[in-house]
């Protein structure tokens, strides 16, 4: 949460010169700008979080698009085996389906293709249907029946290519009626299952797991602040006056309460204590507005603005 700036005795400027008419004012005006500001910082911290993390985890970043650049060429290969298959086998015998199956995986990479530039179809459906842009709504969250429905198309591509994989296993004919079929929708099933378990580990649990490990102080980075950093950062009681405009930590996206310290950084941001330390281990800047928070502590610690720790400042809403 962003605070305002004081004067040197204290003086809150910045609350003064927003709030300096009619008592009441403030929750017709001032009400849903702070909650749009809020929206606001809790995009641009997730957006700096990803930042650090792709920065400072270069290595495994350089080595997953290595592996997911030889993986691409090679599905799409083993799509026109595919293909090249079903046309030679189209009226050969099988008991299981697989004709079908392949039918289904061309129409999934058709409604998946980006066609002349304009968008792929699953584009075309988010952009028009669900009313939402992923190219110009991409620092935005998605609805929840966007994610829905995210989730349902890949759940259902996932599936089907299991599926594929289980008739291959249980079909007794197709292996010597229709030979390259029965081994191409072996292969392609049997790849696509790995690629996307390779894929979805990485670019979603792979991030969950690296931002637990950061928000507990589990990673550390060489652009880690150095040690008593954390502690120049004033500790603020929680309040909840205060604190109801502006109610979640930007790092961890959970609501401040009395349990749990906040901690107030130099450049006038809130979070909790737990998850600027662990922060801190991997990055020395705000994680808002990305002040360096190692100047103003070597200011403090010699003596260049004495007593501003020690100090216990009101703390104003935004």
């Amino acid at each position: 949460m962003a605070l305002p700036a004081e004067s040197g005795d204290g003086t809150d400027l910045d609350f003064a010169a927003r709030w300096a008419w009619a008592p009441g004012s403030e929750i017709a005006v001032a009400g849903p700008r702070r909650a749009r500001q809020a929206d606001a910082d809790r995009i641009q911290a997730q957006q700096h979080q990803q930042e650090v993390l792709r920065q400072s985890f270069t290595r495994w970043v350089l080595v997953f698009s290595m592996i997911l650049c030889t993986m691409l060429p090679t599905m799409l290969v083993l799509f026109v085996w595919l293909l090249v298959s079903l046309v030679r086998e189209v009226k050969a015998d099988c008991d299981v389906p697989l004709r079908w199956w392949v039918l289904f995986v061309c129409v999934n990479v058709a409604y998946h293709t980006n066609i002349c530039g304009v968008g792929s179809v699953h584009h075309l459906v988010l952009k028009n249907m669900c009313r939402f842009d992923p190219d110009t709504d991409a620092g935005a969250s998605a609805p929840n029946y966007v994610k829905a429905y995210n989730l349902a198309v890949t759940l259902s591509v996932f599936v089907w290519h299991c599926i594929g994989l289980h008739w291959v296993v249980m079909s007794r004919t197709c292996k010597e009626t229709s030979p390259d079929l029965f081994e191409s929708v072996k292969v392609f099933s049997s790849f696509s299952i790995a690629f996307n378990l390779f894929v979805y580990v990485n670019t979603v649990g792979l991030y969950t797991i690296m931002m637990f490990m950061l928000r507990n102080g589990l990673l550390h980075t060489s652009n880690a602040a150095p040690q008593g950093t954390l502690e120049m950062q004033k500790v603020v009681q929680y309040d909840e006056t205060c604190f109801k405009d502006d109610k979640e930590c930007c790092i961890c996206m959970g609501e401040f309460d009395q349990q749990a310290e906040i901690r107030r950084t130099t450049c006038g941001h809130c979070f909790h204590g737990k998850c600027l330390g662990g922060w801190l281990k991997v990055n020395y800047t705000c994680p808002l507005c990305r002040a360096d928070l190692t100047c103003f502590t070597r200011q403090v610690a010699a003596g260049a603005v004495p007593g501003l720790i020690d100090e216990d400042p009101e703390i104003h809403p935004v």
